[in-house]
């Protein structure tokens, strides 16, 4: 993986699996922002596709502000996450190096996954 790579310790790792919504979530409403200008100066210059052109332009800006809102609030869930643990209040940490876990739905049922050392572990 691209953390062994970059030299990442264990708590690297999980702060960046953390965080990594966010981090995707500001790059969408860049790229939404970016796209939609596009869009929005090809569709002005044809006098047809201009009302067009502004509903997009209204559209990329609501879109854009909706995804920045998301990325704060995907921001203070990870950061909330990361508080309870470092306070040791989480109820569940990976039984092998001690890091934030996630319960995710698989095959056989619900399992634990740990965001700083990839672990699987069954939830019962």
């Amino acid at each position: 993986m691209i953390f062994e790579l970059l030299g990442f310790s264990l708590q690297q790792k999980m702060v960046a699996r953390l965080y990594l919504p966010t981090t995707l979530l500001i790059a969408a409403a860049f790229v939404v922002s970016v796209v939609g200008n596009i869009f929005y100066d090809r569709f002005m210059a044809s006098k047809i596709l201009s009302g067009l052109g502004e509903m997009i332009a209204n559209g990329v800006h609501w879109l854009s502000i909706l995804l920045l809102c998301l990325s704060v609030l995907s921001c203070g869930y990870a950061t909330f996450r990361l508080w309870k643990w470092d306070k040791n209040e989480d109820s569940e940490i990976c039984h092998v190096c001690g890091g934030i876990t996630t319960v995710k739905n698989g095959r056989f049922g619900e399992y634990l996954k740990c965001f700083a050392c990839g672990k699987i572990r069954s939830c019962y």
